[in-house]
């Protein structure tokens, strides 16, 4: 009798222990992936987003991100265009902390610059460079994303949308590594 309530209670603390984990709350991560460029005729470039996220509830974060972006033409002539900037998002997540994968919502703002120059030859044997049109400001963002965690590193698939001021958007999909403390 003494043994089996014994064991009932080593098994009711190791239950009760793993009730109460405590996941970790920050993140950082690296994405790498590409970007559709909505202004120079959806030309597509390489794609590059460090960010920090902070965990305040189990289903809440909160991102800040640094991103940046190029597109060049295959030739000389062509489009050539750039976009960096930093960004704050909300992040809601469907499973929470304590799942091994998750689904997360992001809604935020970001401010940064975008640039573009459109080389041609001038018919003399010489280039012309005709300036696009350069912005800079803010810009609201939507996002989906996927996240598999493994321990303390986890591995994400992430879609974004950066909607400018003149409709025109700025999708990116990338996949990130990160490390969770």
């Amino acid at each position: 009798m003494r043994k089996s309530i014994l064991i009932a209670l080593l098994f009711s603390s190791v239950l009760s222990f793993a009730q109460n984990y405590e996941p970790s709350r920050q993140t950082i991560r690296l994405d790498i992936g590409g970007l559709i460029f909505g202004d120079i005729e959806n030309k597509f470039g390489p794609y590059m987003n460090t960010s920090y996220e902070y965990a305040f509830m189990d289903n809440f974060a909160a991102e800040a991100t640094l991103s940046a972006s190029a597109h060049h033409a295959n030739t000389y002539e062509g489009y050539h265009a750039s976009r960096y900037g930093i960004g704050l998002n909300l992040i809601g997540r469907l499973y929470g902390l304590k799942s091994p994968y998750d689904v997360k919502v992001l809604a935020g703002v970001r401010y940064g610059s975008n640039m573009s120059t459109h080389i041609e030859p001038d018919g003399n044997g010489g280039f012309t460079a005709n300036d696009g049109t350069s912005r800079s400001g803010f810009s609201p963002v939507l996002g989906l994303g996927y996240e598999q965690r493994l321990g303390d590193w986890l591995v994400t698939f992430e879609f974004k949308s950066s909607i400018e001021t003149n409709t025109q958007t700025f999708n990116s999909l990338a996949i990130g590594f990160g490390y969770r403390f």
